[in-house]
Order: structure tokens, then sequence, then C-alpha cells
């Protein structure tokens, strides 16, 4: 009777370990319902608590309200992680949220600033504040002091550089932005292009007036204008007849590239052709 008992006993306590590992295995594999809402911000309500965002979808349906615990992963364009104090009305938001009875708790919110009105801008900068972000003025034809927001996904183009910064830039320097107007008059760089002001290549022919070989000619043209360029191993130098290398009084013809970055010439080829009565 004893063994019997034992018997029941352990196969009663496997039974209540089978149903609990099912149970177990059930809840792990049916977690709550996990949704996804894309569309505008439409309302920020920090008055509550947890607080809580309005979302009116892009398909037009009801609008979703979410509470945003601090467990809420926030993500911005622009930014990278954010706070619900980052998020501004009319962003553009997808969230993931769960159901919890009559809650809807988000997940993770992945906001971007609002759809705008694209604008171009040619003019000279007036002023540069690197920050974060980083704001340029551009002095236009029609307005001064136009304020554009420079960030982390603006893209900055110098002629000559493969990578710019905005310490590539100077204030005087004439660019045309291409920028999104986030709120009237507010507007959010998207392409900031250095537009060269002088000629990107040129000629100068005249005599030798100083020459640092591997470093820079210095060139003097019939006016007494000089013009220094630099050199690097990339300059080509061609000896004409009656040259023998280059000297201080030969006639040279020298062609050079402007780096926009740095106003600067560097020679690309230079022809030396011997000085007058030079055997």
């Amino acid at each position: 009777m004893k063994h019997i008992m034992k018997v029941g006993l352990i196969l009663f306590v496997l039974t209540a370990l089978t149903i609990i590992g099912v149970g177990a295995t059930v809840a792990l594999a049916d977690p709550s319902s996990t949704q996804e809402v894309e569309g505008v911000l439409t309302l920020i309500n920090t008055s509550v608590t947890p607080p809580a965002v309005t979302i009116a979808p892009e398909d037009g349906g009801s609008a979703v309200v979410l509470q945003v615990p601090a467990s809420t992963v926030i993500t911005k364009t622009g930014i990278g992680q954010a706070s619900l104090s980052d998020l501004a009305v009319n962003d553009r938001i997808k969230a993931v949220y769960t159901v919890d009875g009559a809650n809807k708790v988000a997940v993770k919110l992945t906001v971007s600033e609002p759809l705008a009105k694209n604008y171009a801008f040619v003019g000279t900068l007036a002023n540069i504040t690197v920050n974060t972000p980083s704001i340029i003025k551009i002095d236009t034809k029609k307005q001064a002091g136009v304020p554009v927001v420079v960030n982390t996904e603006t893209k900055l183009h110098v002629p000559g550089l493969k990578t710019a910064t905005l310490a590539n830039f100077k204030v005087g320097d004439r660019v045309a932005v291409l920028a999104a107007e986030i709120t009237p008059g507010t507007y959010t760089a998207l392409h900031v292009n250095l537009i060269p002001g002088k000629p990107v290549s040129v000629q100068r022919v005249g005599t030798v007036s100083a020459y640092v070989a591997g470093t820079s000619i210095t060139v003097t043209g019939k006016k007494g204008e000089a013009s220094t360029f630099a050199i690097d191993e990339n300059t080509k130098i061609v000896l004409k007849k009656g040259a023998s290398g280059v000297a201080i009084g030969d006639r040279v013809t020298v062609t050079a590239s402007r780096n926009p970055a740095t106003d600067t010439y560097s020679a690309k080829a230079i022809m030396v052709f011997a000085a007058k009565g030079k055997p």
C-alpha cells in the first residue's frame, strides 16, 4: 500500500511539473502582442505619469495614444539616442508598442523631422557657429543672415576634398545650400557646397624668381606680378631645349590647380626653358 501511495505521489509531482513547464513554455511563446504604427506626432503629454504621445497614423486610421515609460527606446534623426524633450509636434514617428489591457505602451520610438519643403540659398557665409548642432548664416541677394542648421546628416562638399567639415569653410566663402524648412523660417541644411571663388585651374608664364625643389616655385610675369605654386610628388617638370633643370631666371610655363579649401595652388606641370642668353 505504501508502495502504491509512493508511486502515486511521484506521478502527481511529475504531472504537476509537466503542467508548470508547459505553462511556462506557453507564456514564453505567447508574449503581449507587439504592434506598429507610423505617422505624425500630434501631441506630447508630459502632465501624466508615464508621459504619453498621440500619433495620427499615415493610413488615416484613428489616433493612437501611447504611454512612454522610462524604458522606451527613443531615437531621432540627426540626434541619435534621444529623450521625449527632443521630440516635437509634427515630427514623423514610427512606434513599436505592446498592448497591456486598455493601455498601449511604447517599446521603441523612431522619430525624424517633419516632411518639409526644400529651399536653395546661394550667397556668402556671414557667420559660422560650431556647436551641436552648428549654425551658419548666409547673406543672399534677398535676405541677410539667413540662419541654417548644420547637423551630422548634412553633406558638406568642397572641391578637391573627399571629406569636408565645417572647418574647411570660412566667413566670406561663397556657398550653395539646399535646406529643408522645418518650421516657417527655420531651415536645416541637407547639402552645403563651397563655390570656388577663383578659377580652379590656371596657367602662368614668366621667369623663375624663387625656387625650392620639391616645395614651391615663384613665377614673375612681364608686368611684375608674382605667383607662387606648391610643388609635390605629382608635379611634372618638363625640360625644354637648353634647360638642364629649374634655376632662377629660367623661363617657365606653369599649369596649376587651385585647392578651394586652402585657397592655394599646386603646380601640375612646369615647362622649363633656359634663360635668354644661357647656353
